[in-house]
């Protein structure tokens, strides 16, 4: 390649430098500030200079160089300022590089410069002008021109200079200029660009930071990245806090779901809106309206905007509506709610769903003593005991809910912290729902933070105070105030309609209980004799008398007609009605009414039948104790006299000198007395005067044992069973009473059935309470043991009933009864201190029934002792005491006939006087119980007074007060008259040997 063009081409390759010095100053300065225009011309010119001092040396003084090129840049790109600066540097250098060629030089650098301003104002007007085909047309034109300006240089150098650098010039420096050219315009779009990116981002700063909205920019995990003023402004974050925060972290835990769900939509879908809450720093939760795009897979704007405002205007829009439906639907809840505590509950429901009711009292004043009391409290949900609290007296000292019942007014505190201070007397509700009077507990916080009291109001008069308690500051409105009074209104009348309804039904409950307690039946007539109320009694007797019940129409009672009942009897002040085999009394009594008649009646129904029954029963009981009585005093000397009989039938029976023939005869007389007493002993068991040995008897056993005897005993088409309940049964009884009872019972019911039958015994235990019904009158509570014996035979007629227990009365055959079986048992049982009765049916049998008193420490079956052997005296001496003559002569015959010495006295005080003369020789006292003057028990006493192991058996025909002298000390037996040799033969040997 010729020297020319390698000189041309690396002066237009050091021009390439140009590009990276104007990128640096664009990026350092704004070009259409004024250093930096400056700045820009004295890079242009530089880079010319520097090109200028490696040119291509044509000859002395004519030098070519890129500078054309560098200065029409400089016009082209830089403007008229770094044009001049430019073109000056380069003229400058230029003419003090000297030469012929200077002159021409500065020229060439002048016309660059005006070529390059022009473009740069044709690039002002049409921006598409800076193409590639441009500037190469444009380096054509300028080094054109240059090559036009050699022209200048003295002749014969033009035409020389033209044919030597014409050719490399146009062949080289246009496309220099194109290449600088297009490197510069590169290089200033991308400067624009940046410049542009700048400002956008300048401009988006601004506008992000200057939005009235929030911004945040979220990353793919829903952490902020950026956020503006904005949104540290409504959340009342940080930019800090906001960036080491998430999506779900500035919402409420119930909400934050539903911020997860619009994040992703907006990942999903590209973009989403929603409304949602979200939490400020000071804790209270607020709105937001939230309009979120996705920017790319890596960041997703939202933009948010504070609604809270306008949430609450709609909710206090909403509120309103609600506030006047809840009142309409209260009034409806409280029409259906009739209780006071279904009152208080529906009150309480309603005004939760209205306003914030963390706490709800309600209170009311007692005009009487001045205080207000707390009727109903729900706190946190619960209901809460009222009973306990104490009462607020109704003057300055009792705080609020004094001052809002006697005002008027309502009140409310929007902090109560403050406002308790103001009041003397404070209750708190603890954790535990106890109250405590005064402050709280140091350490303790009163959860309370605000309270509203209305009063509540009938016909502008307070009758007590609504109070709602709420855990946040200022919880409530003057709305809320507003219908919380119309609330407590409607409220009231509800609750004055309870309590009056409350009290009504709580009298009518009372009136109710009076009535049903009452011990006659009462019933309700109105004028048309319908039945329209009646007690439990009067139900019953109701049922009985007609058949009728509460409601009906009644014609006639127990056969009488109503008509008849409602007038006063002629005799007395009840009428009496029957039905079956019950007896009614009826006391009709009329109410009050008009000209036209009564209204109704009032009718009272007394049942009559145990009554009667009982009455009959006493009637009986006393009419059997008075024979009973009689029956005993005539035994008594009946038992004398049969001693007497017996006891010389006996004697005349071992005397020597009777005849044999005698025997049958005298064996009669013996079995006749032997009856006789056997009746007597009835006689007296019937009058309860018989000597008794009770003693701890076990029943069970007992009556096992009489089952088998009965077995032996009653014949086999008598079918006997065995029933035996659970438990002991002991009593405290008479062995051979219980036995004889037993017995007659038994052969009774063999009797009553002739051809055969089943005969049941039982034996369980019955316990009578206070309160339950006696089986029989005079029974008292306590433990019983039961015996009852049946049959399925005859039964007992009604007329026969009456009299069962009478002595001598009998329905057998002449010669078959003594009519006194029943009776002995009757006296017996009696004796005892226990009850018998009947229960009888014509043709399907009877039941006995005998209660005995259950002893208290059960025991074992006592038997009865064995006979000891028969043995004669010794020759002790009895003393023998006896005031009824041919019974003394009978006994002392017999003793002395047994072996015995015998000292008779006729009274006690000869048996006084024949002791103290024979004391020493007297080994037993054998005294009668009743006698003139000394009873034996007197004598007794006496002798024991002298002589404590003195042994003594006391005779008797029956036992009138005899209780206390049998179990007196010293009196080692007794025997019941008339006396049988042989047992009394037995007896004395016991004692004497025991």
């Amino acid at each position: 390649m010729a020297p020319i063009y390698q000189d041309l081409i690396a002066n237009v390759a050091l021009l390439l430098t140009l590009s990276i010095l104007y990128s640096f100053v664009n990026r350092r300065w704004q070009r259409r500030e004024l250093l930096g225009q400056i700045v820009t011309g004295l890079v242009f010119g530089g880079v010319a200079i520097a090109g200028m001092m490696v040119p291509f040396h044509y000859g002395p003084g004519i030098i070519f160089d890129g500078r054309s090129i560098v200065v029409s840049m400089a016009g082209l790109f830089g403007g008229w300022l770094p044009a001049l600066i430019a073109a000056g540097l380069t003229s400058a250098y230029r003419l003090w590089l000297g030469g012929t060629g200077a002159p021409t030089g500065v020229g060439v650098t002048v016309i660059a410069a005006a070529l390059g301003l022009a473009y740069h104002y044709l690039r002002q007007r049409r921006p598409g002008v800076v193409k590639p085909p441009h500037l190469f047309a444009f380096g054509v034109l300028v080094h054109a021109s240059m090559l036009l300006a050699m022209l200048t240089l003295p002749a014969p150098l033009p035409s020389d200079v033209l044919n030597a650098i014409a050719l490399p010039i146009m062949a080289i420096f246009p496309l220099g200029t194109l290449l600088l050219g297009s490197l510069l315009v590169d290089q200033e779009q991308r400067n624009q660009m940046a410049e542009a990116l700048r400002e956008s981002e300048a401009r988006y700063r601004s506008y992000v930071d200057h939005a009235p909205d929030g911004v945040f920019v979220a990353d793919e995990r829903g952490r902020y990245v950026e956020v503006n003023d904005a949104a540290c402004r409504i959340t009342g974050y940080s930019r800090a806090d906001l960036l080491d925060m998430d999506i779900p972290g500035l919402m409420p835990p119930e909400a934050q779901a539903a911020g997860r769900q619009h994040f992703q939509q907006t990942v999903e879908t590209g973009q989403a809106s929603s409304e949602l809450p979200f939490l400020h720093r000071d804790g209270t939760q607020r709105y937001w309206s939230v309009d979120a795009a996705r920017l790319s897979d890596t960041r997703f704007l939202g933009f948010v905007s504070d609604i809270t405002a306008r949430k609450q205007a709609e909710a206090r829009e909403r509120r309103l509506l609600d506030q006047q439906i809840a009142v309409n639907q209260l009034a409806l809840a409280l029409g259906e709610s009739h209780t006071l505590e279904e009152v208080y509950y529906t009150i309480y429901s309603h005004v939760r769903e209205l306003m914030d009711a963390h706490t709800f009292i309600v209170s009311f004043c007692d005009d009487e003593t001045r205080l207000i009391r707390a009727a109903y409290i729900i706190d946190s949900g619960e209901e809460f005991d009222v009973s306990s609290l104490p009462p607020v007296p109704l003057n300055v000292e009792g705080g609020t809910q004094s001052r809002v019942y006697r005002t008027g007014k309502p009140l409310y505190t929007q902090d109560h912290q403050q406002a308790k201070s103001t009041c003397q007397v404070e209750y708190n509700i603890l954790d535990d729902g106890t109250l405590q009077e005064g402050p709280l507990p140091e350490g303790q916080e009163d959860i309370r933070r605000s309270a509203l009291y209305v009063p509540m109001k009938i016909e502008g008069q307070a009758i007590g105070v609504l109070q709602l308690q709420s855990r946040r500051l200022d919880a409530y409105t003057q709305p809320d105030i507003d219908l919380l009074c119309a609330l407590a209104n409607v409220a009231a009348v509800a609750i004055r309609n309870a309590q009056l309804l409350t009290q009504t039904q709580e009298q009518a409950r009372q009136i109710r209980e009076i009535i049903d307690a009452a011990p006659e039946g009462v019933l309700l007539l109105d004028e048309g004799q319908r039945v329209v109320l009646a007690n439990l009694l009067g139900a019953e007797d109701l049922m009985t008398l007609a058949g009728a019940q509460v409601g009906d129409t009644l014609m006639h009672l127990g056969g009488r007609s109503l008509a008849e009942l409602l007038v006063l009897p002629a005799a007395g002040q009840w009428h009496e009605v029957t039905a079956g085999e019950r007896v009614f009394e009826l006391l009709a009594r009329p109410l009050a009414g008009g000209s036209r008649g009564p209204e109704g009646w009032v009718l009272a129904v007394r049942d009559m039948t145990l009554a009667r029954r009982v009455q009959q029963r006493i009637q009986e009981q006393e009419r059997l104790a008075a024979v009973g009585q009689l029956a005993a005093g005539i035994a008594h000397d009946f038992n004398n006299l049969l001693t007497g009989i017996i006891g010389f039938a006996q004697l005349l029976q071992i005397r020597p000198d009777m005849p044999t023939s005698a025997g049958p005869e005298l064996e009669y007389i013996v079995q006749g007395g032997q009856q006789a007493a056997h009746l007597i002993r009835q006689i007296l068991d019937f009058g309860r005067k018989s000597l008794r040995a009770p003693q701890l008897l076990d029943l069970s056993p007992f009556l096992k044992e009489t089952h088998k005897f009965l077995e032996r005993t009653i014949p086999e088409r008598v079918h006997i069973t065995l029933e035996i309940g659970p438990g002991a049964h002991v009593v405290h009884a008479d062995p051979t009473q219980i036995q004889q009872v037993l017995t007659n019972l038994a052969v009774n019911a063999r009797d009553a059935m002739p051809i055969g039958g089943e005969l049941r015994l039982g034996l369980y235990h019955f316990e009578l309470q206070a309160g339950d019904p006696r089986p029989l009158p005079g029974m008292a509570p306590g433990q019983w043991a039961v015996l009852t014996v049946t049959d399925t035979g005859m039964g007992i007629p009604p007329d026969v009933l009456l009299h069962i227990y009478e002595p001598f009365f009998t329905t057998k055959p002449v010669g078959e009864g003594s009519g006194l079986g029943l009776a002995q048992v009757y006296g017996i049982v009696r004796q005892h201190e226990g009850y018998i009765d009947v229960a009888t049916r014509v043709g399907v049998g009877t039941t006995f029934t005998v209660y005995l008193p259950a002893a208290h420490v059960p025991g074992p079956v006592v038997a009865v002792p064995a006979s000891s052997p028969t043995l004669t005296g010794q020759g002790e001496t009895i003393l023998l005491v006896e005031d009824e003559p041919t019974v003394r002569y009978v006994l002392q015959a017999t003793l002395e006939y047994l072996g015995y010495q015998v000292l008779v006295a006729a009274n006690g005080q000869e048996a006084l006087a024949l002791y103290a003369q024979h004391q020493d020789r007297i080994a037993l006292v054998l005294t009668d119980m009743v006698m003139p003057g000394m009873s034996g028990q007197a004598l007794l006493q006496e002798l024991q007074a002298q002589a404590p192991h003195l042994k003594a058996i006391m005779m008797t025909g029956y036992t009138l007060g005899q209780s206390d002298a049998l179990q007196m000390p010293g009196l080692a037996a007794w025997i019941q008259k008339p006396l049988d040799r042989d047992k009394l033969m037995q007896i004395l040997r016991r004692v004497l040997d025991g």
